[in-house]
């Protein structure tokens, strides 16, 4: 049973207020069972691989909480060639967003465009190191370090020196994304509070895309599915 723990973290509502928002949510996540035609415990089960992730995902906050400026050292040296972007300042990662789908399925989200470095309209810088890599962003007062391990990747995104997101990509023999996952963090209480994770079937000329988006503090969770017909994936993934 979600307690809404999250509220004890909210100074500003009074007692009452907290009292009376728990009731809401508690209703409102009745009614919303009720809707799905599931049980509390079928919806938990449902939930957990979710839940465990997110578990996952605040070790990793630990481990890497105070990393800012070695991980910025690491970048300098490292860091090849820059590249600018304008625009696409609603998405993680800016114009090289792992996402195959993200600016197809919600309305009025666009990547921006590449531009150059004198462009007034920058915002996004990008940095790759002499392999081509991606290694890093920095946009919207963030900054991200990306790493590699075999066919996976890690994004850490600082704000301020704290951690304020993870991002992790996982890519088939052929070097496509088969599964992109972006948490939102909150260092203070060291929980996500956002976690978005996106699946990938490639199959013929059509791509099988899973959208799941999870909310922690509530315990709600969404999963929509889409395919895509005379998709050229290679287009949407060597940006």
């Amino acid at each position: 049973m979600n307690n809404y723990d999250f509220l004890n973290n909210l100074p500003f509502i009074s007692d009452e207020g907290k009292a009376s928002m728990r009731k809401w949510l508690a209703d409102s996540h009745a009614s919303f069972l009720e809707k799905l035609k599931m049980t509390e415990d079928e919806y938990d089960a449902l939930c957990a691989p979710y839940r465990l992730d997110c578990e996952r995902i605040v070790e990793i906050m630990k481990e890497n909480g105070g990393r800012q400026n070695e991980l910025d050292i690491g970048l300098k040296s490292n860091t090849a060639e820059i590249k600018y972007s304008a625009g696409g300042e609603t998405f993680y990662r800016g114009f090289f967003c792992p996402s195959l789908i993200e600016d197809i399925v919600v309305g009025n989200y666009t990547r921006g465009r590449m531009c150059k470095a004198d462009n007034p309209r920058v915002t996004g810088t990008h940095y790759f190191d002499s392999h081509k890599k991606h290694i890093g962003t920095a946009q919207n007062g963030q900054k991200e370090y990306i790493s590699y391990c075999g066919n996976k990747s890690l994004g850490l995104q600082y704000c301020g020196g704290e951690l304020s997101a993870v991002a992790e990509c996982e890519y088939d023999h052929a070097g496509r994304i088969q599964t992109y996952m972006h948490a939102q963090c909150d260092h203070y209480n060291n929980s996500v509070t956002e976690y978005m994770k996106e699946v990938y079937i490639y199959a013929e000329d059509k791509l099988i895309a899973e959208w799941s988006r999870y909310c922690p503090p509530i315990s709600q969770l969404t999963v929509d599915k889409y395919v895509f017909f005379n998709v050229t994936c290679e287009n949407r993934l060597n940006r």
